[in-house]
């Protein structure tokens, strides 16, 4: 059966998770935002970037509505050689807003977030303003390192991602595919 589809609004996004019952569901996104990972110039030769913006745009599969401190000690179990000497570990308060009553999203300065736990993405492009997708060998020099999540104490983190709700373009969950815009 081919899944339904619908368009939704972007402020109506949140109706969808209100009064979720309690536990995690999978969904995949599709999010289009801008990549503020990439450098103005080349970390090769300095040279200045040709593309005034550059988008990401990313389909994802995630956990919406996993609770990060049990995701991550769950982890930090299955890494250890000896997972009864694993010591808890606490997850801080949340960097930066205020969480939605009963649903995944926060609120913070009059925009809306979908928090959610990131388990892979499922293709990942760069594009620029005329929307023409980049190469990889165009794009890596432009490329910003990452730093490494020491927190947790793993090898493999957990990834959490906070989804500003408008750079969300579709979800698919449920059956249902909901196109937002």
């Amino acid at each position: 059966m081919k899944n339904a589809e619908s368009v939704i609004e972007p402020r109506n996004l949140v109706g969808l998770f209100q009064g979720q019952k309690r536990g995690a569901e999978f969904a995949s996104l599709i999010v289009k935002r801008e990549a503020k990972e990439l450098r103005k110039t080349s970390k090769v030769d300095g040279s200045r970037r040709p593309w005034e913006t550059v988008y990401v745009v990313q389909r994802v599969l995630v956990c919406i509505g996993a609770i990060y401190e049990k995701s991550v000690n769950r982890q930090r179990a299955r890494e250890a050689l000896n997972p009864e000497a694993v010591e808890a570990f606490r997850a801080q308060p949340l960097p930066f807003g205020d969480w939605i009553e009963g649903t995944p999203f926060i609120q913070h300065k009059g925009k809306v977030y979908l928090r959610a736990q990131q388990l892979r993405y499922l293709s990942y492009e760069y594009r620029d303003d005329a929307g023409n997708v980049l190469t990889k060998e165009q794009v890596e020099p432009f490329k910003t390192e990452k730093a490494p999540n020491k927190a947790q104490g793993v090898e493999n983190p957990v990834e959490v991602r906070a989804y500003t709700v408008e750079n969300i373009k579709a979800v698919q969950m449920r059956g249902q595919k909901y196109i937002v815009a």
